[in-house]
């Protein structure tokens, strides 16, 4: 695809955002005239939190939803994730399971381009420091031993 070699002042705001990702640096995204008409207000209120989520941190889709006021909705979050219509910009890549788990990734790469992003963002590490829960055994466990 080839470049308008005239972009407008927010094309050129976003490009060097863009830019800068790409090179591994903090990008600075600019106020762009995006489209929310078709977001509820809970759709909204969870990007606009999401969007806080700073560049190489993480958070949980539990504690997102907390955040906008419907603790035990993380569901709804997720399901907010995967309907997300300005990845990058709207970092559902930073959203992990309770247990740090990679989850939910809907975009072109699943989980793979969801891992992919948060390594380039630097948040890989903060995976590894979660501990998982400790898988209790379940009534499959023992019949399938017997």
């Amino acid at each position: 695809m080839k470049e308008s070699p005239t972009l407008s002042r927010e094309g050129s705001l976003l490009k060097e955002a863009l830019l800068r990702y790409v090179a591994g640096e903090v990008p600075l995204w600019p106020h762009l005239p995006l489209d929310f008409s078709a977001l509820t207000p809970f759709q909204r209120a969870v990007l606009d939190a999401l969007a806080l989520v700073r560049h190489g941190t993480l958070t949980t889709y539990g504690e997102l939803a907390a955040t906008v006021g419907s603790p035990g909705g993380a569901q709804a979050v997720g399901g907010v994730m995967g309907r997300n219509p300005f990845p990058l910009l709207y970092p559902c890549h930073r959203v992990v399971g309770s247990n740090g788990a990679l989850t939910g990734f809907s975009a072109t790469g699943g989980l793979e381009m969801k891992a992919f992003l948060l390594k380039h963002e630097g948040g890989a590490e903060l995976l590894k420091k979660k501990e998982p829960p400790i898988r209790q055994p379940s009534l499959f466990d023992y019949i399938t031993k017997t």
